[in-house]
């Protein structure tokens, strides 16, 4: 099922029309269920798979082989992500480096030290 071969679905949420992670959304939702319990819907599902597959048809309303391919779009979403989350690594590290230094002082006197810090 689907379940069981992806993982951290319920994270993905309003996602753009038409995408891969919109696909995703709605198969992880309890929406999928109306297909589940629907005579005839897996059936309708797959006819449609299959014609995806085996033919050229390019109807606005049908779907593409190209549209079957989530490998490579999945692949781009992931590095796109990941490069989110780099930035945002980078950014919190550079906030930290620019943070005020403390500087202890050890020799100076107990009133210098209350000076410097005025």
């Amino acid at each position: 099922t689907f379940e069981s071969v992806m993982e951290y679905t319920d994270e993905i949420e309003d996602s753009d029309e038409g995408t891969l992670e919109e696909a995703i959304e709605y198969c992880s939702s309890e929406q999928m269920g109306t297909w589940l319990g629907t005579e005839g819907a897996i059936e309708w599902l797959r006819r449609n798979i299959l014609r995806a597959l085996n033919t050229n048809d390019s109807k606005p309303s049908s779907i593409s082989k190209a549209d079957l391919d989530w490998s490579t779009k999945l692949a781009v979403i992931e590095e796109e992500y990941e490069a989110s989350n780099n930035f945002e690594d980078e950014q919190a590290t550079d906030e930290e480096d620019n943070a005020p230094q403390l500087v202890v002082l050890e020799d100076d006197s107990e009133e210098e030290k209350h000076d410097l810090l005025m």
